[in-house]
C-alpha cells in the first residue's frame, strides 16, 4: 500500500469532508446553507476552502460528480422552491389588493372633491340670499292638493 493511500484512510479531515458531502447530498446540512457548492462543503466539513481546492482535489471532484449524478432536486431545494412560489403568489395578491385600494381611494377623492365644490356653491348661494329648496318640497307645493279642492 502506498504511503498516500494509507494516509488517506486514516485522515480525519477526509472523513469529515465525506460525511459533510453525504449530509449535503441528503439535504441535511447542519453547518452550512445546504447549497451544493465547494464553499458549502468546506463549511459543512468545518475545513478551509483551500483544503478542498488544493489538498483533496479528488474529494472535490467526487463531490461534483455526485452532484451531477444525483437525480432530481434535494428536499431542501424543493421546499425552498415551493416557498418561493407561495411568496410570489402572496406578493401578486398584495399588489392586486393595493391596486384595488388605490382605485377606491381615487374614487373617494373624486367624490370628496365634488361634494366640496357643491358645498361651496351652496354656501355662496346662501350668502347671496338665494334660498335653496328641496326638489320634493318644491314639487309638492306647486301641485294642487287633490284631497282638498280649492
Amino acid at each position: 500500500m502506498k504511503l498516500r493511500e494509507r494516509r488517506q484512510r486514516v485522515d480525519p479531515e477526509r472523513d469529515a469532508i465525506i460525511s459533510a458531502m453525504d449530509r449535503l447530498l441528503a439535504g441535511k446540512a447542519t453547518r452550512s446553507s445546504g447549497s451544493l457548492t465547494v464553499v458549502s462543503l468546506a463549511a459543512e466539513a468545518q475545513v478551509k476552502r483551500h483544503v478542498l481546492t488544493h489538498r483533496h482535489l479528488d474529494l472535490k471532484q467526487l463531490f461534483y460528480d455526485r452532484v451531477r449524478s444525483q437525480a432530481g432536486m434535494l428536499p431542501t431545494e424543493i421546499a425552498l422552491r415551493e416557498e418561493i412560489a407561495t411568496l410570489k403568489k402572496r406578493l401578486a395578491d398584495s399588489r392586486n389588493e393595493t391596486n384595488a385600494t388605490r382605485e377606491k381611494l381615487e374614487q373617494y377623492a373624486r367624490v370628496i372633491r365634488l361634494i366640496t365644490v357643491e358645498l361651496k356653491a351652496l354656501r355662496s348661494e346662501k350668502l347671496a340670499g338665494v334660498s335653496v329648496l328641496d326638489e320634493r318640497r318644491t314639487a309638492r307645493h306647486t301641485q294642487p292638493d287633490r284631497d282638498h279642492p280649492s
